[in-house]
């Protein structure tokens, strides 16, 4: 019985090695507008005007447009926490929209990327933002990116903060973004009929970081090594 148990114990360090090796890591960095920073729809295509007054940031003379509002995830430290950023580039287009029950859904051109900027203060990270898709839930509000796909690559930082540091090593990411209307809301449709149409959004940025195969590797050959003993302790039973 007493081996049994043996057994039963080293399969347990067994599967609890992979467990505990493939336990994953997330950071997400929700953002929220600055004062007078919209997602400004004009025709088929949206962009993002900047904060007011107008603070630069980056190396082109992007203006700030929204901040670290809150962390989420095991990986978090708080050392993100009110860093401005900001999406450079647009206006970001979009092609015929289709309609499912109340979802209104449209591609985004491929070819219009942005580049994500977040500063730490003395530098800046910066990183490519594909916007996959542009939708409307009826009259209730939108989304940007509204299936989460990872969209967020070419991440480079060189700078000290911690969290810029994880989002950094950890890529590629997922930004994605809601947004809302006043008074009774709006359609994709409504939002693509040549005026221009503006509100606040908010979003977040989030990466996963999973084990090197090296670390990997070391926990399932501890998980091995027990099992070994234990049937060394069944065979000289």
């Amino acid at each position: 019985m007493k081996n049994s148990n043996l057994v039963i114990l080293a399969i347990t360090t067994l599967a609890g090695s992979a467990v505990t090796t493939f336990a994953q890591s997330t950071l997400v960095l929700n953002l929220g507008p600055l004062s007078g920073s919209e997602i400004v729809f004009s025709g088929n295509s949206f962009n993002f005007s900047a904060a007011s007054p107008l603070v630069g940031i980056g190396p082109k003379g992007n203006y700030d447009q929204w901040f670290i509002s809150s962390e989420d995830g095991s990986a978090a430290t708080g050392s993100a926490l009110n860093l401005p950023g900001a999406f450079s580039g647009g206006p970001f287009n979009y092609g015929s929209i289709t309609t499912s029950g109340l979802f209104q859904d449209a591609t985004v051109n491929p070819l219009d990327t942005s580049t994500l900027y977040i500063s730490d203060g003395t530098g800046y990270l910066q990183g490519t933002v594909q916007f996959f898709d542009v939708s409307t839930f009826g009259r209730a509000g939108g989304f940007v990116n509204s299936q989460v796909l990872i969209n967020l690559m070419d991440v480079i930082y060189t700078g000290a903060n911690p969290d810029l540091q994880f989002l950094n090593a950890n890529q590629p990411g997922t930004v994605d973004l809601s947004f809302q209307f006043a008074a009774g809301g709006m359609t994709l449709q409504q939002l693509s009929d040549g005026n221009t149409h503006a509100t606040s959004y908010s979003g977040s940025i989030s990466v996963t970081a999973v084990p090197e195969p090296s670390s990997f590797a070391m926990s399932f050959l501890g998980g091995l090594g027990a099992l070994g003993f234990c049937f060394r302790k069944w065979n000289n039973s």
